[in-house]
């Protein structure tokens, strides 16, 4: 498990690091008559303080990004030694991510605005004041790809949660299951509605021409819908292999996981290949253009983010990133949607948090009221009645198994909740790793081992379940 969750994290970190180099790596560089995502022109770049702000950006930019690119690689290998400690890091090293990205491109656009109003760099023949289309948009000869190609997969993703019946009836021990399912099927819904998005999006005036304007945004849209349409498919695919590979049996090799997190990231990069050969094709249209048509809309993009009431598009294309797609927060949908996200993001952190701390300090806690046994600790709790005990044994050790995680924790010193073992079958762990002994009580239909935080508890709790 350690060795899968390395692998994963660490394609991941490098995928996030390297993508977000690419997008965000190149905004010294002056571009369709903007740098740093602002519209001046082009004798400005002459300025001494225009060329020490992009000297610094691209100095703070290469340290920044360097830095953390080491950092992302050190931390994966946290997994093999504790991972309360690594995911705790990693939180913290992601946070630090976004918030130093945030700064670096943020706060030198916000200059470059204040430099470009200082010296009245404005042309305004060319500001725009009201959203503008192209009058040919409606003639695309190539369409992008229909919604229609997302059905499939969202209708097999629902279909396989029937078929694999543990989702809906299955016990607790069945939630990284439920996890696995909903976010790939929540996953595909998101890039549903970024297809719907993106066909809806108002098209870009790139220049005078209007069949250069026509092939710009064909373009555009077609390599975000083929994008779209391949990461939701690759994505269902994941989950489609793992709930084939693991439904109906009480032990799946630690490599389907390992192949299924593989999967879920050639996802993002079935997305973003063809949206970056998109982005370079679309460069390659526009450098015919002889006369650029500069559209000046920098009003709306002073604070970093696009905030225009008068434009009814909610998603539109970011000025930051050509790669990403940007709500307009002059539309009071675009502000309930981050309002949600923020808390629903927040309430995921300090939910993963309070697990964590929950594994600090674990406490296994074992009583009886009665006929009925109790066996508690970390959140998760079997309770049980001499009836339906089959067998009680005090084992020396753990048995001789490869255990899987289906619904619990794991840290150095503990095991918490639901497992599976390859010979054991279905069954639940409350083990102190350093305790001694371990208590195996074989149930009717699952099977319980308890090692408790000290050697004589689990001897005093044999003791009172062969009375």
């Amino acid at each position: 498990m350690e060795v899968a969750l390395f692998f994963i994290f660490l394609i991941t970190n490098l995928f996030v690091v390297l993508i977000c180099q690419y997008s965000y790596g190149k905004r010294d560089r002056y571009e369709d008559g903007m740098l740093m995502g602002v519209h001046i022109p082009a004798y400005a770049l002459e300025q001494e303080e225009v060329r020490k702000l992009c000297t610094k950006s691209k100095r703070e930019w290469k340290i920044f990004n360097r830095g953390n690119l080491i950092v992302s690689i050190l931390i994966n290998f946290l997994c093999f030694f504790d991972i309360t400690v690594f995911l705790v890091v990693y939180v913290i090293w992601m946070a630090e991510y976004m918030c130093g990205l945030w700064c670096l491109v943020i706060f030198p656009h916000r200059k470059m605005y204040q430099m470009k109003m200082e010296h009245q760099w404005i042309d305004e023949r060319s500001k725009k004041v009201v959203p503008m289309d192209t009058e040919v948009s409606d003639f695309a000869d190539k369409r992008p790809w229909s919604l229609k190609w997302h059905l499939p997969i969202l209708f097999l993703l629902v279909l396989s949660g029937f078929w694999y019946s543990e989702i809906w009836g299955g016990g607790p021990e069945f939630f990284g299951d439920r996890i696995l399912f909903f976010s790939t099927l929540g996953i595909s819904v998101l890039f549903l509605l970024f297809h719907i998005g993106i066909q809806r999006r108002k098209d870009d005036v790139c220049s005078g021409n209007a069949d250069i304007n026509l092939a710009a945004n064909r373009l555009f849209r077609r390599s975000w819908t083929i994008g779209l349409v391949t990461a939701s498919w690759i994505n269902g695919s994941a989950w489609l292999f793992l709930a084939f590979e693991s439904r109906g049996k009480d032990w799946v090799d630690p490599g389907v996981y390992t192949a299924y997190g593989f999967l879920t990231a050639a996802a993002a990069a079935g997305l973003l290949v063809p949206v970056m050969w998109g982005i370079q094709k679309r460069k390659r249209i526009l450098s015919a253009v002889t006369e650029p048509y500069s559209v000046d809309d920098d009003e709306y993009w002073r604070k970093g983010w696009y905030n225009n009431p008068k434009d009814p598009h909610l998603l539109i294309q970011d000025r930051l990133n050509s790669m990403n797609m940007s709500l307009n927060y002059g539309r009071p949908a675009a502000r309930i949607i981050m309002g949600v996200t923020g808390v629903l993001t927040a309430a995921l952190v300090i939910w993963v948090i309070v697990i964590i701390l929950r594994f600090e300090n674990v406490d296994i806690h074992f009583e009886q009221t009665g006929d009925t046994f109790l066996v508690e600790a970390a959140g998760y709790e079997c309770e049980f009645t001499k009836e339906e005990i089959v067998e009680v044994t005090l084992l020396d050790r753990m048995p001789e198994d490869k255990f899987i995680r289906t619904n619990g924790g794991s840290t150095e010193d503990y095991d918490i909740g639901h497992f599976k073992g390859k010979e054991t079958g279905k069954c639940m762990l409350f083990l102190d790793k350093e305790s001694g002994p371990v208590l195996e009580i074989q149930l009717k239909d699952e099977k319980i081992f308890v090692a408790g935080n000290e050697e004589e508890d689990t001897k005093s709790w044999y003791q009172m379940l062969s009375l």
